[in-house]
């Protein structure tokens, strides 16, 4: 007989304890006699050692007994008989993405044959206890060492391969380990299509499944998109690899929603891995998002085509928060949140001292700031010294401009200003922007710091800027050279968490690929889709904000497609016993 938790059997330890405690509250006990001798008399008849034993200690024999069950019960006892094969048996499953490569044309895939030599395995060895752990990115335990036979093989053939990546075996080692200590295993295999890139304990066997010979594969293992500088177009990044020992001609799709934009013959030699950009300068319909969608035409026979079609989106500005300083102006107040969705905090005034650094913008607007260690200020009528100080109002010129990305797409002509501050400025500055012989668009950097000031009144009054279509041009190259790290990345892999808890202020909508979705109420609930499990869009909703990702295959399932694509004869890796 051994014990599957043997720790347990250090809890008998507290025999020691019950037998103090017992001895400390035992009372003599009372004879009652009617006369003093009797008593006497009493204490030197003859009694039986074993009934003094048990009138004294029979209550504490029974607790120490009660207590060696309850250690034995936990200590988990169990008697082995004699037969063939392994006792406790661990069986790893690779469920990563290329295991859906099909053994042929319409035959059974990769994952299929797995589960056929894993049920294998536990038919030669029909008295073994088996874990069962799904190996890919995020590991999943099919069946614990306490599940009974019929329900290992049960859940392992209701398993299927995932499009997650492979599994880390530190990872795996300690999922087994919460099973039982690895010594105790007998037999640790892997079933997988590759050789894996992290080296595996000495212990365990790799038994690759078969691939059949195919044509090769085809697969885009990049895709891309970023909005150009001036905001008119976006730039598209593929890269395409041709794992195949032929050179091929392929056809690549690219499609904004379910409109094809671009089609193109790639010519790619054998093994060749091609890099690849596109620009797009056409219109947005009304009603269309930015969901971008690239594939590949698969080759005749092609046994994966998974790795065809990938799936992007343009990096989402997160919304800054800014703090607002000064009186209010509801138009423009109304323009950041409307251009940038911004969250607004207003002050009448920001003592000296006052930390900032919570916010990602500053705006000043007819006032004075204190100077600060650092930050991203936007000063509109606002001086900052000893960097701006504004004078009297004066009136404005012709418009001179600097050329500079902040002024791509603004046409000062169609502005009108009536007048400008006189202001004295910090000659380490740079202006843009002037009228006539005054400043009007200033800019400043340092570390730390960056600084962009509009001395003159932007107001109705005074100017025509925040009627201009000129306007949100200018504001948004202006924030975006201020707080430039507001680009959010929307590309996840498969088996990635999505991040709830960025919308986490009520119940969140999760919509995904298909059109399924789920609730999401809150951080101590259970979630039933909080994970990206296959590739495609994914939509995250709480009332009217949202956030979209793209998500798509790991790279690294394409080249395990054809890294041993037709071996026959078992392959050795250093001390690791592989069988094929």
């Amino acid at each position: 007989m051994s014990w599957l938790n043997p720790g347990a059997l250090w809890l008998l330890g507290l025999s020691g304890l019950i037998t103090a405690i017992y001895f400390l509250r035992r009372r003599a006990r009372a004879y009652p006699v009617s006369a003093l001798f009797l008593w006497s008399g009493s204490q030197e008849r003859p009694h039986s050692f074993l009934r003094w034993l048990w009138s004294h200690i029979g209550l504490l024999l029974l607790q120490l007994a009660a207590l060696a069950l309850l250690v034995g019960a936990l200590a988990d006892p169990v008697l082995y008989a004699p037969g063939r094969g392994a006792r406790l048996l661990a069986i790893f499953i690779d469920g990563s993405a290329s295991m859906r490569a099909r053994l042929g044309s319409g035959g059974e895939t990769r994952y299929q044959q797995a589960i056929a030599q894993a049920t294998a395995l536990l038919t030669d060895n029909p008295i073994a206890r088996t874990v069962i752990i799904q190996a890919e990115s995020h590991p999943r335990l099919l069946a614990g060492a306490k599940s009974s036979r019929a329900e290992a093989l049960s859940a392992l053939r209701a398993s299927g391969p995932t499009y997650e990546g492979n599994a880390d075996p530190a990872e795996l080692l300690e999922l087994l380990r919460s099973q039982a200590p690895e010594s105790r295993f007998e037999q640790i295999v892997l079933f997988s299509d590759h050789i894996p890139r992290a080296r595996l304990p000495e212990s365990w066997q790799l038994r690759l499944v078969a691939t059949a010979r195919s044509p090769g594969n085809l697969a885009l293992t990049g895709f891309s998109v970023r909005r150009q500088p001036d905001g008119h177009g976006y730039d598209l990044f593929v890269k395409v690899e041709n794992a195949s020992a032929k050179a091929r001609q392929v056809s690549l799709d690219i499609s904004l929603d379910d409109r094809t934009i671009l089609h193109k013959i790639l010519s790619l030699a054998a093994g060749e891995r091609l890099s690849d950009s596109f620009n797009y300068q056409g219109a947005i319909n009304p009603g269309e998002g930015l969901r971008f969608r690239a594939s590949l035409s698969p080759l005749p026979g092609e046994v994966f085509v998974a790795d065809n079609r990938r799936y992007a989106l343009p990096p989402q500005r997160r919304p800054p928060r800014v703090l607002w300083v000064g009186p209010d102006n509801r138009l423009l107040q109304g323009a950041l949140r409307a251009l940038f969705q911004a969250r607004l905090t207003r002050v009448k005034s920001l003592p000296s001292g006052s930390d900032a650094a919570g916010y990602d913008l500053i705006v000043a607007y007819k006032t004075s700031l204190p100077p600060l260690a650092s930050g991203h200020l936007l000063l509109l009528d606002a001086a900052y010294p000893p960097l701006v100080s504004l004078g009297e109002e004066q009136p404005a010129g012709k418009w001179q401009a600097e050329r500079s990305p902040l002024l791509a797409a603004v046409r000062p002509e169609e502005i009108f200003v009536a007048k400008v501050r006189a202001t004295e400025l910090s000659p380490q500055g740079q202006t843009l922007l002037r009228a006539g012989q005054w400043p009007a668009l200033y800019v400043y950097e340092a570390p730390g710091l960056r600084l962009a000031a509009l001395p003159f009144s932007p107001d109705l009054d005074n100017s025509n800027l925040l009627l201009t279509v000129d306007f949100p041009i200018l504001i948004s190259h202006l924030i975006e050279w201020l707080e430039p790290q507001r680009e959010r990345s929307v590309q996840l892999t498969s088996g990635s968490e999505l991040p709830l808890q960025e919308l986490s202020s009520g119940t969140v909508q999760v919509i995904g690929p298909a059109g399924a979705q789920c609730s999401y109420p809150g951080p101590d609930q259970a979630v039933p889709c909080g994970q990206a499990e296959q590739p495609g869009f994914y939509t995250l909703k709480n009332g009217s904000a949202a956030l979209e990702f793209a998500v798509n295959l790991p790279a690294s399932e394409s080249q395990d497609i054809e890294s041993r694509a037709g071996a026959a004869t078992p392959v050795g890796v250093g001390h690791l016993p592989v069988q094929g």
